[in-house]
């Protein structure tokens, strides 16, 4: 039976893990014709929460609605089930609402329970899901809005954290998409690392204030700025790429040896044709050499 209660009655806290925009149309719809389908509730310990009708109760406030219609329905056995039904539309439009509904409530992360949600199972995704909550509201947000995947979010979480929250609070210089904001932490990560800067130091090695305030367009600032640091990349590149291959041609190891010559990918290949018994012991003689040892350690510092 539907009922009218005060709006600041309600709390949302089983809901607080969406992102719901509220287009001004919506609002202006409910400040006009008031909430017209009620919010779904349940009843805990005397408190009621919303269960669906989250983007319907935000507009009412906005539009300064003090009472809002409900119905309440009888608490279930297994909320979370009730709520991936209610909610399941809003809950599959992005890998971030997925990860803030399954980490609020402490879901197990299993391989049948991730697969209702289309989402991988690997051994350290407890860890994963720990390091995306850590992030700011406002970084989930951008995340969610620009259709990061899981993979793709683990992904930006190895670059500079610093760089990360910089370029974030810049979007509206540059409008970035999800390819261009992953293309410029990616640049920017390994100018930074191979130079060893901080963040402050490679800002104004780029001259980055310089840019950033000019009469552009987003458009051609994110150009400009892609530009650099392709420009001032590529010579540190080859540079780089040549110490790395003089100090391959130096070990005296019986097998190729390669990496990948963007540097954007860590670690080396070793490969080796074994034909007898003898190149088997060779090889691994040479591996536990600890002069042969120490070079390779020497090239991995540099990729």
């Amino acid at each position: 039976m539907n009922q009218v209660a005060a709006i600041d009655s309600f709390k949302t806290t089983y809901l607080d893990w969406k992102f719901n925009s509220i287009d001004a149309s919506f609002i202006s719809s409910i400040k006009s014709h008031g909430v017209m389908a009620p919010v779904l509730c349940i009843e805990l310990n005397d408190t009621r929460y919303i269960i669906d009708g989250y983007k319907r109760y935000q507009a009412a406030k906005i539009a300064g609605n003090a009472m809002l219609p409900f119905t309440l329905i009888s608490t279930p056995d297994k909320l979370t089930d009730l709520l991936m039904i209610l909610q399941r539309d809003d809950l599959m439009t992005s890998a971030m609402q997925k990860i803030r509904f399954l980490t609020m409530f402490k879901a197990p992360l299993s391989v049948h329970y991730l697969a209702d949600f289309k989402l991988p199972y690997y051994s350290h995704i407890k860890k994963d899901f720990d390091r995306i909550g850590q992030l700011t509201n406002e970084a989930q947000l951008f995340l969610h809005q620009k259709q990061f995947s899981l993979k793709e979010i683990v992904n930006l979480l190895h670059f500079s954290t610093d760089l990360f929250y910089h370029f974030l609070s810049h979007d509206t210089y540059f409008c970035f998409s999800k390819r261009s904001f992953d293309e410029t932490l990616a640049l920017s990560t390994a100018l930074m690392k191979r130079l060893s800067l901080p963040l402050d130091g490679f800002l104004s090695y780029i001259n980055y204030d310089n840019f950033i305030h000019n009469d552009l367009t987003v458009q051609q600032r994110l150009k400009k700025l892609h530009a650099i640091l392709s420009d001032v990349s590529m010579p540190i590149l080859i540079e780089t790429q040549k110490k790395i291959d003089d100090a391959i041609t130096a070990i005296g190891l019986p097998a190729a040896i390669s990496y990948d010559r963007t540097l954007e990918n860590p670690g080396i290949g070793i490969t080796s044709r074994i034909a007898s018994k003898s190149d088997l012991s060779d090889f691994l003689n040479s591996l536990t050499d600890p002069s042969i040892k120490t070079q390779l350690e020497n090239v991995m510092d540099l990729i």
